[in-house]
């Protein structure tokens, strides 16, 4: 039974596609993807708006960059962050896409959802910029970040001021 997938961008001769609400690799190599087809079709669908977002991380956690994607709309999460730490990395399976990779005091994200980020929440970048690309089909409301902290008040975190 075909499986409807949405198309995001391009990776090692592959293509990169959210499969069940995750980014995975689609191609035939094995060593650079994640799922090898069988028979695939392209079904043309509607367009969609691609909004991005940027914000500078420095002094911020992945949890607060967690806690602030409460959006209406779906969303990927591009950039790489320096932190203060130190983890060894799987190399065996290094060259295979993920959408979070660590490795000494580098993350990079490459179309990371929230969930992609529970292991490293704790940590906190010295540098770097996430960006945040909302993804909104014909007739979906504006993006909308929701920001909590008040009894019904909207606060903008300072690294936020003057993006909206």
């Amino acid at each position: 039974m075909p499986v409807p997938v949405q198309f995001l961008g391009a990776w090692q001769g592959g293509l990169m596609i959210d499969y069940h609400g995750k980014a995975r690799s689609v191609g035939k190599s094995q060593m650079h993807h994640n799922l090898y087809p069988v028979d695939t079709v392209l079904i043309k669908s509607e367009p969609l708006r691609i909004i991005s977002q940027g914000v500078d991380m420095k002094g911020r956690s992945l949890r607060w960059l967690v806690e602030i994607l409460k959006a209406n709309h779906g969303y990927y999460l591009l950039g790489e962050l320096y932190v203060d730490a130190d983890k060894v990395v799987n190399v065996s399976k290094i060259e295979t896409y993920h959408p979070v990779l660590w490795g000494g005091d580098t993350v990079k994200l490459h179309y990371a959802k929230a969930e992609d980020l529970r292991e490293y929440l704790k940590l906190t970048a010295i540098r770097g910029e996430v960006m945040m690309q909302f993804w909104l089909r014909p007739g979906d409301e504006a993006v909308e970040l929701s920001f909590y902290g008040g009894a019904g008040k909207v606060a903008t975190p300072g690294v936020l001021e003057g993006m909206f």
